[in-house]
Protein backbone atom coordinates (compact mmCIF):
# COMPACT_ATOMS: atom_id res chain seq x y z
CA UNK A 1 0.00 0.00 0.00
CA UNK A 2 1.57 3.27 -1.10
CA UNK A 3 1.26 6.43 0.92
CA UNK A 4 -0.59 9.45 -0.39
CA UNK A 5 1.56 12.04 -2.21
CA UNK A 6 -0.21 14.69 -0.14
CA UNK A 7 1.16 13.40 3.18
CA UNK A 8 4.67 14.78 2.90
CA UNK A 9 6.53 17.29 4.99
CA UNK A 10 7.08 19.60 2.03
CA UNK A 11 3.32 19.82 1.41
CA UNK A 12 2.77 20.90 5.02
CA UNK A 13 5.54 23.49 5.13
CA UNK A 14 3.25 26.23 3.77
CA UNK A 15 0.61 25.64 6.46
CA UNK A 16 3.27 25.45 9.16
CA UNK A 17 4.90 28.69 7.97
CA UNK A 18 1.50 30.39 8.20
CA UNK A 19 1.65 29.76 11.95
CA UNK A 20 4.72 31.98 12.29
CA UNK A 21 2.96 34.94 13.90
CA UNK A 22 5.09 37.52 15.69
CA UNK A 23 3.10 38.84 18.68
CA UNK A 24 5.50 41.80 18.91
CA UNK A 25 4.18 43.29 15.66
CA UNK A 26 1.63 45.52 17.34
CA UNK A 27 -1.87 46.04 16.03
CA UNK A 28 -1.20 47.53 12.58
CA UNK A 29 -2.62 46.18 9.31
CA UNK A 30 0.32 43.82 8.73
CA UNK A 31 -0.08 42.31 12.18
CA UNK A 32 -3.77 41.68 11.50
CA UNK A 33 -2.89 39.97 8.21
CA UNK A 34 -0.26 37.90 10.03
CA UNK A 35 -2.78 36.89 12.69
CA UNK A 36 -5.35 36.01 10.00
CA UNK A 37 -2.73 33.84 8.26
CA UNK A 38 -1.88 32.13 11.55
CA UNK A 39 -5.58 31.49 12.22
CA UNK A 40 -6.10 30.08 8.71
CA UNK A 41 -3.01 27.88 8.96
CA UNK A 42 -4.05 26.58 12.37
CA UNK A 43 -7.56 25.78 11.16
CA UNK A 44 -6.19 23.92 8.11
CA UNK A 45 -3.72 21.94 10.19
CA UNK A 46 -6.40 21.12 12.77
CA UNK A 47 -8.49 19.56 10.04
CA UNK A 48 -5.49 17.67 8.66
CA UNK A 49 -4.44 16.50 12.13
CA UNK A 50 -7.34 14.05 12.23
CA UNK A 51 -5.11 11.57 10.36
CA UNK A 52 -2.32 9.72 12.15
CA UNK A 53 -0.03 10.07 9.12
CA UNK A 54 -0.73 13.79 8.90
CA UNK A 55 -0.01 14.29 12.62
CA UNK A 56 3.39 12.71 12.10
CA UNK A 57 4.08 14.96 9.11
CA UNK A 58 2.90 18.06 10.99
CA UNK A 59 5.31 17.24 13.81
CA UNK A 60 8.19 16.59 11.40
CA UNK A 61 7.44 19.87 9.59
CA UNK A 62 8.21 21.72 12.83
CA UNK A 63 4.75 22.99 13.75
CA UNK A 64 4.93 22.38 17.51
CA UNK A 65 7.14 25.40 18.36
CA UNK A 66 4.87 27.68 16.30
CA UNK A 67 1.80 26.25 18.02
CA UNK A 68 3.33 26.89 21.43
CA UNK A 69 3.93 30.52 20.43
CA UNK A 70 0.34 30.89 19.19
CA UNK A 71 -0.95 29.74 22.58
CA UNK A 72 0.38 33.01 24.03
CA UNK A 73 -1.53 35.31 21.64
CA UNK A 74 -4.70 35.36 23.72
CA UNK A 75 -6.76 35.46 20.50
CA UNK A 76 -9.56 32.93 21.06
CA UNK A 77 -10.08 32.36 17.34
CA UNK A 78 -6.41 31.35 17.05
CA UNK A 79 -6.01 29.52 20.36
CA UNK A 80 -8.98 27.19 19.76
CA UNK A 81 -7.62 25.58 16.54
CA UNK A 82 -4.14 25.60 18.08
CA UNK A 83 -5.35 23.61 21.08
CA UNK A 84 -7.25 21.36 18.65
CA UNK A 85 -4.04 20.52 16.79
CA UNK A 86 -2.16 19.90 20.02
CA UNK A 87 -4.98 17.70 21.28
CA UNK A 88 -4.93 15.66 18.07
CA UNK A 89 -1.14 15.30 18.24
CA UNK A 90 -1.31 14.33 21.90
CA UNK A 91 -3.92 11.66 21.14
CA UNK A 92 -1.09 9.37 20.08
CA UNK A 93 0.25 9.37 23.63
CA UNK A 94 3.28 7.17 23.12
CA UNK A 95 4.81 9.34 20.39
CA UNK A 96 3.75 12.88 21.06
CA UNK A 97 2.80 13.72 24.62
CA UNK A 98 6.30 14.10 25.99
CA UNK A 99 7.54 16.11 23.00
CA UNK A 100 4.46 18.34 22.88
CA UNK A 101 4.48 18.95 26.65
CA UNK A 102 8.21 19.66 26.73
CA UNK A 103 7.99 22.11 23.82
CA UNK A 104 4.92 23.94 25.14
CA UNK A 105 6.44 24.29 28.60
CA UNK A 106 9.71 25.65 27.24
CA UNK A 107 7.96 28.11 24.89
CA UNK A 108 5.33 29.44 27.29
CA UNK A 109 7.55 29.89 30.32
CA UNK A 110 9.25 32.98 28.88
Amino acid sequence: MSSSPYCTTSNFNYQVEMLNYDPGQGLDKNAKLSMDAAKTGAMALWSLAKSTKNRDVIRKAGAIPFLAKLMKTGQVDVVIPTVGILQECASDVRKYTNNVTRCICSRTSS
